[in-house]
């Protein structure tokens, strides 16, 4: 009977351990979720935002289940903005949520790019703003893009200053060097003319010069002369005028000076001491020479009249050239062949298209002509007896 209730007492006993320990299960079993990493997170815009998730289960202290969980991400890592991840896990009707903060930001600063650390300005060292410097650059930023418009240029002494700053605050800070270049040459004025004409045995006497430049102003007294003309032999000379300004810029000009014996012909007046004038013509051209004799009359600056013909077509541009040059153009003959004095029909067809071209040539209507062998040549009489004074009755009536 004794052994019988301590049995009974031992279960009773046991029972009701075990219905404590169930009624310990039911009250303290609940639903457990923790975070994994940090409660606030930072994430850079434009970057891929991973989530570290969480640990859940379900239990008690002395039981822990896994258990699966639900997640609500709505995270725009293209959007700056701050975000709430919502985890939540639910069994038998218990369940629990837990939050993570995100912040999308922006904390990356724009890019300037700049094709070089220098930038050449003027030489004048005058205050120089920036929108005077031309230079290349571009910014650019990782969420904003393109910005370069929007960047600040400032200049602090020799430095150029960039600031780029981004929409969200971020900014970038640029210097260039300026670099002050002076490429700009003197300015190198001759008084008088550039083309004397001096007898020789008297004295030469430059008429002068004047140099100016952009930073060291008035240099004309580093103006040096070489090759002056030696007045007791007569030749042309060239003056060479050169200056050098403080930058190392060269200007030279030059004059020429003809030393003439006397009793020539002063070029500079175009008549000799005694009032006469000499007239040059010539004649047949243009043809292999005429290029040359062009260079000279110019060099000497006598002008002349030409008696043109189209013998040599591939120099019939050169009538245009002594017309630009200031000499006279007359007609000589388009064909130079005798025969044009057959008739005066022949000769003025021959005439007409020499006038024509010479017309084509320099736009002028000239009035001037010379007879093939002259107006008092022996040959025209073999082909008609009187031509040439018929031909040049007809001219003169046309106003030739």
């Amino acid at each position: 009977m004794k052994k019988y209730k301590a049995i009974k007492v031992i279960g009773i006993v046991f029972g009701s351990i075990i219905l404590l320990a169930m009624l310990c299960y039911f009250f303290t079993v609940n639903v457990n979720i923790k975070l994994k990493g940090e409660k606030s997170v930072f994430v850079e815009v434009n970057t891929d935002y991973i989530d570290e998730g969480v640990d859940a289960g379900f239990g008690c202290l002395w039981f822990n289940f896994p258990l699966e969980f639900s997640c609500e991400n709505i995270v725009d890592t293209k959007t700056i903005g701050e975000y709430t991840v919502t985890y939540s896990a639910n069994k038998w009707g218990k369940s629990k949520t837990v939050t993570r903060n995100v912040t999308v930001e922006d904390s990356i600063p724009p890019d300037i790019i700049v094709t070089s650390t220098t930038v050449n300005v003027g030489a004048s060292k005058k205050p120089i703003t920036a929108d005077k410097i031309d230079f290349k650059f571009t910014a650019k930023d990782n969420f904003d893009g393109d910005i370069t418009e929007k960047v600040e240029k400032e200049v602090e002494g020799d430095i150029l200053k960039l600031t780029a700053t981004d929409s969200s605050g971020n900014t970038t800070i640029g210097e260039i060097k300026i670099v002050y270049v002076d490429d700009v040459k003197p300015k190198l004025s001759l008084k008088g003319s550039s083309l004397m004409y001096v007898k020789s045995g008297t004295k030469f006497s430059d008429p002068g010069y004047t140099a100016t430049d952009n930073i060291d102003g008035n240099i004309t007294s580093k103006v040096e002369v070489t090759g002056l003309p030696n007045m007791s032999k007569s030749g042309i000379y060239m003056v060479t005028y050169s200056v050098e300004d403080s930058s190392g810029n060269k200007t030279k000009a030059t004059r020429k000076v003809a030393v003439y014996k006397a009793g020539y012909a002063d070029a500079y007046k175009t008549v000799e001491p005694n009032g006469k004038t000499v007239y040059l013509t010539f004649d047949d051209g243009p043809g292999p020479y005429t290029a040359e004799l062009l260079n000279i009359l110019k060099s000497y600056n006598v002008k002349a009249t030409f008696f043109v013909t189209n013998q040599f077509p591939q120099y019939a541009n050169l009538i245009g050239r002594a017309h630009k040059e200031g000499h006279a153009i007359g007609v000589h003959t388009y064909t130079h062949q005798w025969s044009v004095y057959s008739s005066v029909d022949s000769y003025v067809s021959d005439f007409n298209k020499m006038h024509n071209l010479i017309k084509n040539q320099t736009g002028i209507d000239t009035k001037i002509f010379r007879f093939p062998g002259g107006a008092n040549n022996t040959v025209s009489k073999k082909y008609a007896k009187g031509v040439v004074s018929a031909i040049a009755s007809k001219l003169t009536a046309e106003g030739y």
